[in-house]
Order: C-alpha cells, then structure tokens, then sequence
C-alpha cells in the first residue's frame, strides 16, 4: 500500500497462516512480476490489520504484459492453475491481466498514478510508463 509502513504486525495468528501468506508475498516480488497489486481477502485484513475471515489464497493484479503475469509466476510454481499458479506448499496465488484500457474495470479510483479499490481494499503505485 503505497506511501504506508511496510512492516505489518501479525497479532493472534497461532498456525502462522497470515505470516505464510505474507511471506508468499516477497516470492511473487522475487519472481519478477511487474506493476501488480495485492487485492482480495489478504488486502483487506492488511488493511484493517486484522484477520476478520479465513482466506487461503493470494489475490493479485497485474498490468504486465510480457511476458503474461502467470507465465512469470510459473518459475516460482509447482503447477498452473486456471486463474494463476499453485505454490510447493499448496498456497493458491491467482492473478488478473489487465491491460490499461481495462484498468478502470478493477481499480476505479485513480489519482496520481494509483490504482485503489476500497471494495477489495487493494492499493499500489503504478510504474509510470514514461522515462
């Protein structure tokens, strides 16, 4: 989330499936995917900085176009799934290819070059486009 801390506090997380989650997080950094947000489920309890219902998978958006989103995810990925990839330890992580013409579909409020959705509560700075 753009402009906020980056350190998140994971409080009454006893199977650490929070913790897991966000650590899934770093690897589909590491994996190279470009210009993409965290939407969904894990978004939210990021932002309301509690686990308020049970979500199992990762939600992300991404404007890359080459190489497609999912293909960059397969190198961190035990096999493909018909929305995204399933990691080794059977973490889900879905992705939706946007190209910009689309962008307004999934992240209707847009000021300065940020994309936000307050239904899903996903947020981050889009790369700019130009050098």
């Amino acid at each position: 989330m753009s402009g906020e801390p980056t350190e998140i506090i994971l409080a009454a997380d006893p199977s650490g499936a929070m913790a897991n989650l966000l650590g899934h997080l770093a690897e589909v950094d590491r994996a190279g995917l470009t210009d993409w947000a965290l939407i969904g489920g894990l978004a939210v309890m990021v932002r309301l900085e509690d686990a308020h219902r049970p979500t199992r998978d990762i939600d992300t958006l991404s404007r890359q176009v080459d190489p497609e989103p999912k293909a960059t995810l397969l190198g961190i990925a035990q096999s493909e799934t018909s929305t995204g990839v399933l990691l080794p330890d059977g973490t889900k992580v879905d992705v939706i290819g946007v190209d910009r013409s689309s962008i307004s579909t999934h992240c209707p409020t847009m000021t300065a070059n940020a994309c936000s959705s307050s239904r899903t509560g996903g947020w981050r700075r889009q790369q700019s486009s130009s050098p």
